[in-house]
């Protein structure tokens, strides 16, 4: 037999005593809804609907019996679902309750707005950092199962595992890195760079759009050319940089750096939906889809010749930031002419199911050319070398003054952050500029982070003239060299300074020099 717990309740409304309806909860059954706690027999407890901003019963009974009848104006009044769950655990008891009160149906009575999360969020996202790599999945190369094997000492790329260099007998970090960036530019090496956020851009105004959001022309690129690029924000910030390669007329394949993939695309959405609606384009990542490896070094045509019989792959026939396709064994391929290396180098993509097959096809062929892996300590001195900026520059601090890249800028078209480019800051003819850093003794390695100081014995606070970005050991020239963000830098070259590391405890005389340390003029990329 079902036992009936009433709800009632008078107060007292105009002078005169009001009966609230019945508010009748059912105990018999586990499916039924238990909204109203039940009082006990001659006692008058509290009763909570809202656990987080301590709602009871009797405040949503006195601001009904206070002339709000609108569940918005309930809310503000009470604030109930007002808390971290946005009305989620709390507004079902009190739109039930309003509901009896008023007696009405619930939709009669409506609903607050929701706002996000619209969906349940797991106590493991809640949690995050206790629980580890667990707070989100942990993403792979197809090749990652031959990283493995040929012991690979992986780094964390965002969500990413990137080999960070691979191990031959007992090398430390610093030996392995060193022998690898000494292999591409010596002979030949091969990295993975799936990781690589990847965007399919399609549709009529594709060109204008690109136009829009990188600072340097794009409306001209010819089809079966690359082009780099450099995006703001709207603050005039530099937001990512990267390659885009015009596929056909109305079709673009663009890049953007690892930790930057998603910004870029949200970022490009966001325009298309919101700011230039009437633009016909298409984005979509395609990071999954292409698994990625960078060739490099002098002898990379010869190697890619070998993987593509078929295709000219001269200088003439894929020049540098050209693109074509070709079949490699039976695999169709795009194969793009770029270089983060600084020397004559290649990307090759293929579907992700064949990355495997793309990987040891390179390895195999490569051998009598002596290939070796190159993981992301290796990319990075070599990238330093050539004073190419990356994260530790594009910092969301600098603009494409500060990192050399000015001359990227249009002066003829408008793009986002142009206007925020002219404040007065970022004009300024003392600004800071991205130089390169060489210790006198040629021995002592920089620590990244240093500070660069005039006067190593001036009193605190020591003026702080700009900092170490990048430092890296050049196998070019066998010594230290950094790359850092200095004042003035333009007009610095030449100067001796100090990089003081109070972290480190390190004091070094410095001197600068031109940020581009190995082939200034980039004749190894055009060879």
């Amino acid at each position: 037999m079902q036992q009936e717990v009433s709800c009632q309740k008078k107060i007292t409304k105009n002078d005169n005593e009001v009966t609230i309806p019945n508010v009748l909860e059912k105990k018999s059954s586990q499916h039924d809804k238990f909204w109203c706690v039940p009082l006990p027999k001659g006692k008058n407890y509290k009763r909570f609907l809202d656990f987080q901003n301590d709602v009871s019963v009797s405040d949503v009974e006195i601001a009904l019996k206070e002339g709000y009848r609108s569940i918005e104006h309930v809310k503000r009044y009470t604030t109930l679902g007002m808390a971290t769950d946005q009305g989620k655990t709390s507004n079902l008891n009190g739109l039930q309750l309003v509901s009896d009160i008023e007696n009405k149906v619930v939709p009669n009575v409506g609903h607050t707005t929701f706002r996000p999360p619209y969906t349940p969020v797991s106590i493991g996202a809640i949690v995050g950092r206790e629980i580890g790599k667990h707070s989100k999945p942990t993403r792979k190369s197809p090749m990652h199962a031959w990283h493995e094997k040929n012991n690979a000492v992986f780094v964390d790329a965002g969500v990413w595992l990137r080999p960070r260099y691979y191990k031959q007998g007992n090398e430390n970090l610093f030996e392995g890195s060193k022998r690898e960036a000494k292999n591409v530019r010596s002979n030949v090496g091969v990295c993975d760079v799936t990781t690589l956020g990847k965007i399919d851009i399609k549709g009529p105004d594709a060109a204008e759009l690109l136009n829009r959001v990188y600072t340097n022309a794009w409306l001209k690129l010819p089809v079966g050319k690359a082009r780099y690029g450099v995006m703001l924000r709207e603050d005039g910030i530099v937001m990512d940089d990267g390659t885009t390669t015009r596929i056909s007329e109305n079709h673009y394949h663009m890049t953007t750096t690892t930790a930057q993939a998603a910004n870029v695309l949200s970022h490009l959405e966001y325009y298309l939906q919101l700011v230039w609606p009437e633009l016909n384009v298409n984005v979509v990542s395609t990071t999954e889809q292409w698994a990625g490896a960078a060739i490099a070094g002098p002898k990379s045509r010869d190697l890619l010749q070998k993987l593509f019989p078929n295709s000219d792959v001269s200088n003439e026939g894929l020049p540098f930031m050209g693109y074509m396709e070709g079949d490699l064994f039976g695999v169709k391929a795009r194969i793009f002419r770029i270089s983060f290396s600084g020397e004559l180098a290649y990307e090759v993509n293929v579907e992700s199911d064949n990355g495997i097959f793309m990987w040891e096809k390179i390895m195999e062929i490569g051998e009598e050319l002596k290939i070796q892996p190159y993981g992301t300590e290796a990319l990075s001195t070599l990238r330093i070398e050539m004073g190419h900026v990356a994260g530790s520059e594009l910092d969301g601090r600098t603009i494409p003054y500060d990192n050399a890249l000015e001359g990227l800028a249009s002066k003829k078209k408008d793009f986002i952050g142009k206007r925020s480019l002219q404040r007065a800051a970022f004009i300024a003819e003392d600004r800071h500029r991205l130089v390169g850093v060489v210790p006198l003794d040629k021995k002592t390695s920089i620590p990244e982070g240093s500070h660069l100081v005039k006067d190593d014995k001036a009193a605190l606070p020591n003026p702080k003239l700009g900092h170490i970005s990048a430092s890296c050991w050049s196998v070019e020239y066998d010594n230290p060299f950094s790359l850092a963000i200095l004042k003035d830098g333009k007009n610095m070259i030449g100067q001796k300074l100090f990089a003081m590391s109070p972290l480190k405890n390190k004091v070094i005389p410095v001197e600068i020099v031109s940020s581009h340390y190995v082939d200034p003029k980039g004749e190894r990329v055009r060879s």
